[in-house]
């Protein structure tokens, strides 16, 4: 069995660092677009959970979010460098006795709308 932790054990060294980087969660994101762009609303109060504040950001511009995506001009895989700030107000979404789902379902529809017409809801791809 993989380790499991009853906390999110990047939070130290998103604090330490005042940086997000991730990957390209999906093949299908080249159609999509990047969920963590998606989702960026949930981890904004989730940075503002965890007490991360824009006056401490080093650059005070807030947390730096690096991740991959695809520029459909240039017709490659570019990188964000985009900098969020720590917002405290999805943060009830994200407290004990609430649940997640009811935060990511606010995003899902708006991610799943984005299915290219050449993918069909009951293919591989999808």
């Amino acid at each position: 069995m993989p380790e499991t932790f009853d906390y999110y054990p990047n939070a130290d060294l998103i604090k330490a660092t005042y940086c997000y980087m991730r990957g390209c969660p999906s093949a299908i994101t080249k159609y999509t677009g990047n969920i963590h762009t998606l989702i960026r609303p949930i981890r904004q109060a989730y940075y503002s959970l965890i007490g991360m504040k824009l006056e401490d950001c080093p650059d005070k511009k807030g947390i730096k979010e690096v991740f991959p995506y695809w520029d459909e001009e240039t017709k490659k895989c570019l990188w964000t460098e985009d900098y969020v700030i720590p917002d405290p107000k999805l943060a009830p979404l994200l407290v004990e006795g609430s649940s997640i789902i009811k935060a990511v379902e606010m995003y899902l529809d708006a991610f799943l709308a984005q299915r290219p017409p050449d993918i069909k809801e009951n293919t591989l791809e999808w």
